[in-house]
This record gives C-alpha cells, structure tokens and sequence, in this order.
C-alpha cells in the first residue's frame, strides 16, 4: 500500500510544492487527491513554449496508481488540457520511494500518446513526457528538488570543502519567468560549518530551452538579512528535470553543484 500522505514534513518545509489541506487525515484513506503546480515545456524542433499551470493528482493507495490533469501550450500559445487514466505505479528506485508510470492514450484536447514518468512520494516531485499530435513533445515537472547533491565549496587560496548535506529546490513563480531557489543545511565556507537549515533566493531568471532549463542570475540577495547573498549564478536543468549542475559565488567563494533528483533502479 502507497501512502502519500507519509511525506517528510522536512520536505514539505523546503518545498511547499503539494497543499495537503484537501486529504482528509488518516492513513485509511484510500483515495487522496491533492492540487498541484505543474511547469511544462512544448518541444517541436528548435521552439520551445512554457506554460505554468494548475492541476490535480489522485492516488488510490488500494490500487497502488496514480492519475492526474493538466495543461499544457501548443506551438501557437493554445492552452490544452489532458486527463491521465489510472496508471499502476511501478517501484523505480530501491532507495526511495520512487515510483514509474505509464500510458499509450491519454483524454486530452490534443491526440495525447506515449506518456511516461516517475512520481517520488518522498519529496513530491512529479515527472512526466508525452507527445502531441505525432510532432511535439511536452515535459512536465513540478517545481525541481535536488535531494542527491554534491556542493564542493572553493576558497580564494584553492582549499576546497565537499558538502553532500545540502537538498536543492527550484521552484517557479507564478508567471513562470522567475524562479526561488531554496538551500538546505546551507555551508557558506569550507569549514563546513552549516549557517543556515534552508536560506532562500528569489528573482532567478529562468530560461526554458529545447533541452530543459537554464536559471541565472548577476546578484541575489538571500533572506537571511544580507548575509550569503551570491553572485554569478548559473545552473542548468537537463531534459528530464533529473539533474542539475551549476556554479554561484559566496561570502569570496566559488560553488560548483551537481545534483540528481533520484536514483533509478529501472528507468522507463
């Protein structure tokens, strides 16, 4: 039996990303239906169209499958909608609680065919891809966490600090031009000394591209009250929203970051 509602209030605290105030309490329940954030990006060729939008996820823990709505632009800028049917969800990951799905046809406002992804009940995180009218393709995420990350910290004498404590979260704003990133147990120095549990960036521009997304920024200013604000940063989201890399600059010290959203035992 898959239980959502087992999600770590850790990460709820670091993401925000699903609002629990629709399930209704227990552990007995055996349909959960929460609202969700998707981002999706419309592939055809060299183009690319993003669209932020609303929608709902159902799991049927009896069942163990999961089924949920969105939305989506064409190549014109159309808004069209999509309805999964319920799709069994298969354990992806032997490390955590990273479940794959899958279907040929979906109800949609488009011919809707091929759709894939994975859903960590862990952090929240929800992928999927699927093609429209037998020439685009469309990705699908939620806002991005990076819970499997290596920060290797560079000070201005060469003397370098590995951290591999630290989660990464992007998360889009509302017209999806910006976005926030979020750091936990943040290590501003190679003494590796954790300053802050999560410190927060916003006004990250973010770039959609044919092979996923770019965010960057010249200077942020964090919220920890001009403490470890940064400079140059630039990281890069692959195809799949299933692994970043990147570099920012702090307190005189270089970040370079590498981070996967899971670790897959069988892919799709």
């Amino acid at each position: 039996m898959i239980d959502f509602m087992k999600k770590s209030i850790y990460y709820l605290a670091l993401l925000t990303l699903v609002t629990l105030a629709s399930c209704t309490n227990s552990e007995d329940v055996s349909i959960q239906s929460f609202p969700i954030y998707t981002n999706c990006r419309t592939v055809e060729n060299n183009d690319v169209v993003f669209h932020r939008n609303s929608g709902v996820i159902e799991f049927n823990n009896t069942e163990n499958t999961v089924q949920f709505t969105g939305e989506f632009k064409d190549m014109d800028g159309r808004k069209l909608t999509f309805k999964t049917s319920e799709m069994k969800m298969n354990a992806a990951s032997s490390t955590a609680d990273v479940y794959s799905f899958s279907a040929n046809t979906i109800n949609g406002s488009a011919v809707i065919t091929g759709l894939k992804g994975y859903v960590d009940l862990g952090t929240g995180l929800l992928w999927c891809s699927f093609q429209v009218d037998g020439s685009m393709t469309v990705y699908c995420t939620t806002d991005l966490i990076f819970p499997y990350s290596t920060t290797t910290i560079t000070d201005e004498n060469g003397n370098n600090y590995k951290n591999e404590g630290s989660d990464y979260l992007l998360a889009f704003d509302t017209d999806g031009d910006k976005a926030i990133m979020r750091i936990s147990d943040f290590i501003p120095a190679v003494n590796g000394t954790i300053a802050a549990r999560i410190i927060e960036y916003k006004g990250i521009k973010m770039t959609p591209t044919t092979t996923g997304y770019i965010f960057t920024a010249d200077e942020l200013q964090s919220n920890a009250s001009g403490s470890y604000d940064i400079t140059d940063l630039n990281i890069t989201v692959d195809r799949q929203g299933q692994h970043m890399s990147g570099t920012f600059k702090c307190n005189g010290n270089n970040f370079t970051v590498d981070g996967d959203a899971w670790h897959l035992s069988s892919a799709l």
